[in-house]
């Protein structure tokens, strides 16, 4: 018998951790609809736009904010109860995906107006959804000859700009935090605005504080965390007052673990790289027992608790690019969805969407029917995202327990939930366990999230269960 090489006492440690702006329990019990909102609905009845393949995908496809109101019904039939949107600044040319901006203060015209922006918060609030505002505060968008007086004020001094004008070494934190990111596509550097200007740190403050009082905003994701000194990033979340999830795109955890403190929670790329490890590529199940080990010495039980989960977004290829077994993404969402963490899937993901890499996985939803019983993983999500709501805080304040791994299975609980995983892929064999070391009292029934008539009931604290191909997610009855 393969027992897990994790305890099952697991200690909940305290870290210092930023004051709450808007929740980090409120936070932590929601799962997350990530959108690009060129690309994810278009609204007020118009017809949808022509091609929005290869080349064009560089440049606006036509999906607007009014658009994802109007798909607020189709989201929450996911079963998610918070939403995050592209940056909804003024851009240069071609900032479709709302990265470049060029004016902080006005609301991108492509994707409407700022009334237009406070009616699809308003709408989400009155649906019980949170709202989350994707934010830069690295840089601005590319401009001819690098003037950037040109921008509105008052972004339009060039000492609140980096003047290197040279590309990023990756290999050198100081470039990294000094010098500009380059498009490679247009070869292009963009500005870097300059944080240890303090005129320029208090136009970002006073920036981020404005957009969420303005508009209401529940949240903010920070683009580009470790582009900017880390002690900058302080007073920006507490000028915004709500709740930070920090883009620190490394599967590094010691460099992650730099920004723990600075921000609420960050984007868990250690977790992604997980995935790709075991579910993209086949390696062992026991890599999730050794990330679990591992993240909750470098961050502790609490910052990992908070961290987000996903297995693909706007800056990766998609799952199925790499992986085209569908069983296998399913897989990888469960433990997504369940482990320690805050879930958040991609838009397009429920639909088994299968770009590659940007702009290709960029792809307009409107290729497809917006419906969640659409395919298989559209209809798992929504389960599982059921399974969450009805567990409520008895799943999310419990943590991961492992208690059986072998090479292609990994079982644990968390709450009164119980998670089978494997990653044998769909000619992947029939798996029959017993699976011991449960908390839970002789009789306890639980049912499959996808199935109500594939039960089990523990005996002596052990389950005996079955697993082929699909993952299974069963909840205390």
């Amino acid at each position: 018998m393969l027992f897990s090489k994790i305890t099952s006492a697991i200690t909940v440690l305290t870290f210092p951790i930023l004051a709450l702006g808007a929740g980090e329990n409120e936070w932590k019990s929601k799962t997350i609809y990530q959108v690009i909102t060129d690309r994810f609905a278009v609204g007020d009845n118009q017809p949808v736009p022509g091609h929005c393949d290869g080349q064009n995908r560089f440049n606006y496809c036509g999906g607007t904010l009014n658009g994802i109101k109007d798909k607020l019904p189709y989201i929450k039939s996911l079963g998610f109860d918070a939403i995050w949107i592209s940056p909804t600044v003024e851009n240069t040319d071609n900032g479709y995906h709302g990265y470049w901006a060029r004016d902080f203060y006005k609301t991108n015209p492509h994707f409407g107006s700022s009334d237009e922006l406070k009616a699809l918060i308003q709408a989400a609030h009155n649906q019980g959804m949170y709202v989350m505002a994707d934010v830069v505060a690295n840089h601005m968008g590319p401009i001819p000859n690098n003037d950037v007086r040109s921008f509105p004020a008052p972004f339009n001094k060039p000492e609140y700009f980096h003047q290197n004008w040279r590309a990023i070494n990756y290999n050198n934190q100081q470039s990294v935090e000094n010098d500009n990111i380059e498009d490679p596509r247009l070869h292009v550097l963009l500005p870097d605005i300059n944080t240890e200007n303090q005129g320029a740190v208090t136009e970002l403050n006073n920036w981020v504080r404005w957009l969420v009082n303005e508009y209401g905003f529940d949240g903010i994701r920070i683009d580009t965390l470790k582009h900017v000194r880390a002690d900058f990033w302080t007073d920006f979340v507490a000028s915004s007052g709500v709740f930070s999830l920090g883009e620190a795109y490394t599967g590094n955890p010691d460099e992650l673990v730099r920004y723990k403190d600075k921000v609420h929670s960050l984007l868990n790329f250690p977790f992604y790289y997980l995935c790709r490890d075991v579910f993209q590529q086949g390696q062992t199940m026991w890599k999730v027992e050794e990330y679990l080990n591992m993240m909750r010495q470098k961050f502790g039980q609490q910052k990992l608790s908070l961290l987000g989960t996903f297995v693909d977004n706007h800056d990766v290829p998609r799952f199925l690019n790499a992986q085209p077994d569908r069983s296998l993404l399913r897989n990888a969402l469960a433990l997504s969805m369940f482990t320690d963490g805050m879930p958040y899937v991609y838009y397009g993901t429920e639909q088994e969407y299968a770009g590659g890499a940007d702009p290709e996985n960029r792809e307009p939803l409107w290729y497809v029917p917006y419906n969640s019983q659409g395919t298989t993983t559209a209809r798992v999500i929504s389960a599982w995202n059921r399974v969450r709501k009805q567990a409520g805080s008895a799943l999310t304040n419990d943590v991961h327990h492992p208690v059986w791994t072998e090479s292609n299975i990994h079982v644990f609980y968390r709450g009164p939930v119980i998670v089978a995983t494997t990653n044998s892929g769909s000619n992947g064999p029939l798996i029959q366990r017993t699976i011991p070391n449960l908390p839970f009292p002789t009789g306890t029934v639980f049912a499959n999230a996808m199935d109500p008539n594939d039960r089990i009931t523990v005996n002596n604290g052990a389950v005996t269960l079955s697993l082929m191909v699909e993952p299974k997610v069963y909840l205390r009855v």
